[in-house]
């Protein structure tokens, strides 16, 4: 049996109490590679919080020099993996396109 170790994107989660938890999306290794450059080049920061629609708010916010947050982007899904995996894409390539990267 072959296994394959998934790549992952580091991602902090909020829960409805408010909690910061340190998780990962696994994603493909293009996905996860833009996501380390924009995380290299901004020390951006991934997270995913639940609405209380029940939908999924995912994020890529990072501090600028001024200590202002500055968004890369959001994307708001249904809360099934299938919804959260093209969320995750679609966040992480937006983001690297407002950075310039691909």
């Amino acid at each position: 049996m072959t296994s394959t170790v998934p790549f992952v994107i580091p991602f902090f989660r909020y829960g409805r109490d408010g909690a910061k938890k340190l998780g990962s999306f696994d994603t493909t290794q293009e996905i996860a590679d833009l996501a380390c450059k924009i995380i290299d080049r901004t020390q951006a920061e991934f997270a995913i919080e639940v609405l209380g629609s029940g939908e999924l708010s995912l994020t890529c916010e990072y501090e600028d020099k001024d200590c202002e947050i500055q968004s890369l982007g959001i994307e708001i899904c249904p809360n099934n993996s299938a919804a959260v995996n093209h969320a995750v894409i679609n966040l992480v390539k937006s983001a690297a396109a407002k950075l310039g990267l691909s």
